[in-house]
This record gives structure tokens, C-alpha cells and sequence, in this order.
């Protein structure tokens, strides 16, 4: 089911095993397959787009069971769109455990996961997108 609760929650309580906020951002993580993005991005896209990342994390979180999981990613790699949205979260949403999927990389020290072309060994023939992922466990 797909909700965008950048306008409400469609009536739905916290009853969801899994929700991932695959947020809107500034897609910068992508700018090796579309440099377009660079035409039209501003210097204060980033923060712009924390803030509506910000409260659709918070409010999907609503939706997450206790003892469920919330994933939160973006296709960019801005310190405002990944760690500055998840430190925000925590500060402002108690009840969430951060945890680690095995099937990831390692966190970074600021406990977000960087998935991208800096991992790629240097003769790949493609690579990926740039994200950042955090993952919380509602608490019982």
C-alpha cells in the first residue's frame, strides 16, 4: 500500500509489521545518471527538504507497530537530508530503538548506513545510486 502521509495518515492506525519512508529529496545521490539536477538545485534544497523529511518520518512512524520497524532512506548524500533528519527524529520520537539490518554495510560512527559509488571497486562497469538508510525498532 502506498500513503503519502505528507498529508495525513488515510485513517490507518499503528498496525504495520514494516514502514519504509522512501522520503522526497534532492536526489543528488543520482547525479551520476542525471546531471540535469544540477540545473535546478539550490543551496537550500537540503535543509528545504529535511524539514518535509522530517515530518513525513515523524508521521509515518504513527503507523508502526510496537515492535516493528521503521526505515527511513533517501537518495542523497547532504548531511541536512541523512544525519540531520535522523538526530532530529531521536530527539523528537521517543519509543524507537536504532537498529542494523545484516544484509547492510556497517553504519557510519553517526550510525546512518551509506550505500553508494564509493563502495564500487574502481573497474566496475556500473554502479549505484548514493543513499542513506536508517532503520528503528518501535519499542513493546
Amino acid at each position: 500500500m502506498a500513503l503519502d502521509v505528507s498529508v495525513g495518515l488515510g485513517g490507518l492506525s499503528a498496525s504495520f509489521d514494516r514502514v519504509l519512508v522512501d522520503a522526497p529529496c534532492t536526489g543528488l545521490g543520482t547525479l551520476h545518471r542525471r546531471p540535469e539536477l544540477l540545473l535546478r538545485a539550490r543551496d537550500t534544497d537540503p535543509a528545504r527538504l529535511a524539514e518535509v523529511q522530517l515530518a513525513i518520518l515523524q508521521r509515518a512512524s504513527e503507523l508502526v507497530r510496537p515492535g516493528g520497524t521503521l526505515a527511513y532512506a533517501v537518495c542523497s548524500p547532504t548531511a541536512a537530508e541523512g544525519p540531520g533528519v535522523v538526530a532530529a527524529f531521536e530527539a523528537a520520537r521517543r519509543g524507537f530503538e536504532r537498529v542494523h539490518a545484516a544484509h547492510l554495510p556497517p553504519s557510519d560512527p553517526d550510525g546512518v548506513v551509506r550505500v553508494g559509488p564509493w563502495l564500487v571497486p574502481e573497474n566496475a562497469s556500473s554502479c549505484p545510486d548514493a543513499y542513506q538508510i536508517a532503520l528503528w525498532r518501535r519499542a513493546s
